[in-house]
């Protein structure tokens, strides 16, 4: 055999092997790259939703309100973010996802510059309400543009990567605007919610080839019709409601503490830290409950836990601690029990009604979203009443009530489900 005839039976060889080889195992599949811009966006929407209760009382003195009515800052969001949502969602949802993430965050900085500079309450409120129309906007777009990016077996981490600028918003950007705040004043947390809001601007800005707009979004009829199933109205009531006996609680929460502890409301950005911390390991519990087939068991655990929490918060105000530094560490241990029970429930909610609706899941959890901002708008209205009428010291019941309301209509959806009547 010639050396050019040895070669290419080698060759031939070489190459059938090659084909009969297995192939190599696939690589994970992995959202996409340079999702860290919209966490960062996310982050500063976050942080400036939860901060104000260690805003509160600075503001209410500074422009001569009591705290119920400087309470209407968190009421006037709610009902912006709840109502804008869906309208923003369906007016934005064939733009240019750069146009529409750039012009939120934009709006988003604006606003929360015309907070540092109010003059006055109602301009402080009309800010507010912009910065929730932003958030509104932004955090659904954001969420959308990740799960767009990523290939489809990495879409479910890459929403959980955009919420974890929730997470941080929670652990680091509420405690260091509260502390911020006790420091320089309010307006220096908003002014500190404008760096991750301009940095996310900026890397959204040069970021190439962002996935094209959703030509097949839902109108706003299509969002609203799954209201028409009692049982997804039934788990948005719950919603409503269990949002609303935590805000009624956490809007006031330096108020709260001040009845247990007059040093108290000084360290609450420590206390806040405590409650975002407990916060991320009961979503955590959430989803490992979730995936147990445990939503229900742990929906229960989550409201009840609220409502004890609520309970022992009243039973600081009434006096119980003997010393302060018992005070601090009792109100520690309550806050986190709080944080811990309170942010299961979101997630829990969300999978009831991915079982609920999963032909229009999209639009479920939109409308789910509105209940829980609309919890939050009652929440405060119903806090403040509480506060003007009966108290500081009331608020930890209220709230426990509130509570005890959502446990009643989720055992009353519980009923109707199991019904032999119901097919």
């Amino acid at each position: 055999m010639t050396p050019l005839a040895r070669a290419c039976r080698a060759a031939e060889a070489a190459t059938t092997a090659a084909i009969a080889a297995p192939a190599p195992p696939a690589l994970p599949a992995r959202p996409a790259p340079g999702l860290g811009w919209l966490v960062a966006g996310v982050l500063a929407v976050g942080t400036e939703a939860f901060m104000l209760p260690g805003l509160l009382p600075a503001i209410a003195t500074d422009f001569g309100l009591d705290l119920a009515q400087a309470g209407r800052l968190a009421a006037g969001y709610g009902v912006a973010y709840a109502i804008g949502a869906p309208l923003l969602a369906v007016a934005t949802a064939r733009l240019d996802r750069r146009a529409v993430l750039l012009a939120a965050l934009g709006g988003f900085a604006l606003a929360a510059l015309a907070a540092v500079l109010a003059g006055s309450f109602a301009g402080l409120l009309g800010a507010r309400l912009l910065l929730a129309l932003a958030a509104a906007c932004y955090f659904p777009a954001a969420s959308a543009c990740a799960v767009a990016a990523s290939p489809a077996a990495a879409r479910g981490r890459a929403i959980t990567r955009v919420y974890g600028g929730m997470t941080l918003a929670l652990v680091l950007g509420v405690p260091l605007a509260s502390a911020l705040a006790a420091a320089a004043g309010w307006r220096a947390a908003f002014a500190l919610t404008l760096l991750p809001a301009l940095a996310a601007a900026a890397g959204i800005a040069t970021r190439r080839n962002l996935p094209p707009p959703d030509a097949a979004a839902p109108g706003l009829a299509a969002r609203l019709r799954p209201m028409r199933d009692p049982a997804v109205l039934a788990t948005l009531a719950v919603t409503l409601a269990g949002v609303g006996g935590s805000f009624a609680v956490y809007t006031y929460l330096a108020a709260a503490l001040g009845a247990a502890d007059a040093g108290l409301p000084a360290r609450i950005g420590l206390l806040l830290l405590g409650f975002g911390l407990a916060g991320v390991a009961g979503n955590k519990v959430a989803g490992i409950a979730v995936d147990r087939g445990r939503a229900g068991l742990a929906t229960v655990a989550s409201l009840g836990g609220k409502a004890a929490a609520f309970v022992l918060l009243a039973l600081l105000a009434a006096g119980a601690p003997p010393a302060n530094d018992t005070t601090f560490i009792a109100t520690l241990a309550t806050l986190v029990l709080y944080g811990f029970a309170g942010w299961m429930f979101p997630p829990l909610q969300q999978a009831r009604l991915a079982r609920l609706a999963p032909q229009a899941l999209a639009t479920a959890l939109s409308l789910n979203a509105s209940a829980l901002y609309l919890g939050m708008a009652g929440g405060a209205l119903v806090g403040g009443l509480a506060l003007r009428h009966w108290g500081a010291a009331s608020l930890g019941l209220v709230g426990a009530g509130i509570e005890l309301i959502a446990l009643g209509l989720l055992a009353l959806q519980g009923r109707r489900v199991t019904s032999p009547s119901r097919t």
